[in-house]
């Protein structure tokens, strides 16, 4: 059995450093809080936060009392890519990055009338000028813009158009270099102010998932959360659909999705029995079709309207919120929470605090690559300075397999697997390499499958050997920088397995 073994990404990463031999440390955080930025002498708010597929992410965030927009951007092992802050000028309400680490920001821009985007690398150039996204004829007042990206820069966003008594969910696509793949759509119309789009996830198909949260005149006070999908060039994939059961006030609803197109929803969704919030979420298959009920994740008195959600590439998730009990217990400290559910939305852990449990904390926001490494942002009260200051968090997903991390020039031995095991590698190629070789050797049939920045599998990989026999060996040229994951499969019975890295 042999395939092409041709690798075929060429991006320009940055530096992701080698680590010693290890097994991942499963449940949770793989790092202590760390200051992205403190409050003094000006303080920062955080708009949004994205990660690519290749393990980076980005924050983007806003000067306290002023328009002016910035953004910090990581390593997938939480080192700083460059000087912290890029600044995005007076534009950008909303972030996103596809698998080689550039970003786009999409918002308004003050003194200019209509929603605006732009397009960054890795580190910090732009390259792709501001553009106007909405359509320069329309009439009205747009605000409230939200935007979504894949792996391969496929992007869309979402706004508010205000027109007289009317307000209107309008949406577009564009690729990276800010060519529209659809004309301006209207996904809702409705003669009320709440009426606005809060999140949008694409996946590998460039298929987009819009979520919006609109009034509900059926209900006194009502509101639903309402979701539509959208293929790569912009036709309905179906008619809107209502997310949340009841018109409880459900309120800021997030989406998120893995290359396949599963979906969830999360929210906030208020319970007039307790007079308090829950925090739920509801999931999707790709062809939209809904999997099982609204659910909740947290019912804790005190939760708040803050919450969002991220999806690794096996359809496992992620959602965080924020706790301020307060009103019914003064000495309790408002914390960031967080749950992680498997892909049929079974709870792997009970609700964690993952922010300090001595400080007040609020507003996390979340973003995951394919390989289930997400990082959790949050503001923070420093007592000391009398403000807030960003902290952030890095986790791994617990339903992610044990991954051990091979170092340059050391062979990993003493491997042995059945048929149908799978055992999974890691190696974190540095900057500017010209190239790397895996090397596999060992008795019976094991076979080696490589995919940058994700677990491979059976169906998804970028390289294949397809050797009989378990002596194998590829070299990779001009790699992009950052994680190549390994896979041992088991073709048959194997053992007295080693495999090593060089570079």
């Amino acid at each position: 059995m042999q395939r092409a073994t041709q690798f075929t990404i060429t991006s320009a990463l940055g530096l992701a450093m080698a680590m010693a031999a290890c097994f991942d440390a499963h449940a949770g955080a793989v790092s202590a809080p760390y200051l992205i930025h403190d409050g003094g002498p000006v303080q920062f708010l955080a708009k949004d936060s994205a990660a690519g597929a290749n393990g980076d992410h980005a924050i983007l965030l806003q000067l306290s009392g002023s328009e002016q927009r910035f953004s910090a951007r990581y390593r997938s092992d939480g080192g700083k890519i460059g000087d912290i802050l890029w600044s995005n000028g007076d534009s950008g309400d909303a972030i996103a990055a596809d698998r080689s680490g550039n970003t786009v920001v999409a918002g308004t821009v003050p003194g200019l009338t209509g929603i605006y985007a732009r397009v960054y690398n890795r580190a910090g150039a732009v390259i792709t000028p501001q553009f106007r996204v909405d359509a320069a004829t329309s009439s009205g007042t747009p605000t409230l813009a939200v935007v979504g990206m894949n792996a391969d820069g496929i992007f869309a966003v979402a706004w508010t158009r205000i027109v007289g008594t009317m307000t209107n969910v309008e949406y577009r696509m564009f690729n990276r270099d800010g060519t529209p793949r659809s004309a301006v759509l209207t996904l809702s119309s409705v003669a009320h102010p709440i009426n606005s789009p809060t999140g949008i996830a694409i996946d590998k198909a460039g298929n987009a998932a819009v979520v919006w949260q609109q009034r509900d005149f059926s209900a006194p006070n009502g509101t639903n959360i309402w979701l539509r999908r959208y293929n790569s060039v912009g036709t309905a994939l179906g008619g809107a659909i209502k997310v949340s059961d009841s018109n409880s006030l459900p309120i800021f609803a997030h989406v998120a999705t893995n290359p396949a197109g599963q979906l969830v929803v999360s929210w906030s969704h208020f319970d007039a029995a307790t007079s308090n919030r829950w925090i739920m979420f509801q999931r999707y298959t790709s062809s939209g079709v809904r999997v099982g009920n609204n659910t909740v994740v947290s019912s804790a008195l005190g939760n708040g309207q803050h919450n969002d959600v991220a999806m690794m590439d096996d359809g496992s998730f992620v959602v965080t919120w924020d706790n301020d009990n307060r009103q019914r217990v003064p000495s309790s400290i408002p914390g960031a929470f967080a749950r992680q559910y498997t892909a049929g939305g079974v709870p792997v852990d009970a609700e964690t605090r993952i922010s300090p449990e001595t400080t007040t904390s609020s507003a996390p926001i979340a973003s995951m690559d394919l390989a289930g490494n997400y990082t959790l942002v949050w503001s923070q009260w420093n007592a000391g300075g009398s403000r807030y200051d960003l902290y952030g968090r890095r986790f791994v997903m617990d339903t992610r397999p044990a991954v051990t991390t091979l170092v340059n020039g050391v062979a990993s031995n003493g491997w042995s697997g059945a048929m149908g095991s799978s055992r999974f590698f890691r190696v974190a190629i540095p900057e500017g390499r010209p190239n790397f070789r895996v090397t596999m050797t060992g008795s019976g049939d094991a076979d080696m499958l490589i995919r940058y920045a994700a677990l491979p599998s059976g169906t998804d990989f970028d390289i294949y050997p397809g050797i009989v026999g378990s002596n194998e060996s590829v070299q990779v040229n001009t790699p992009p920088d950052g994680e190549f994951y390994i896979e041992v499969y088991g073709y048959e019975a194997y053992a007295n397995l080693s495999l090593r890295v060089d570079y």
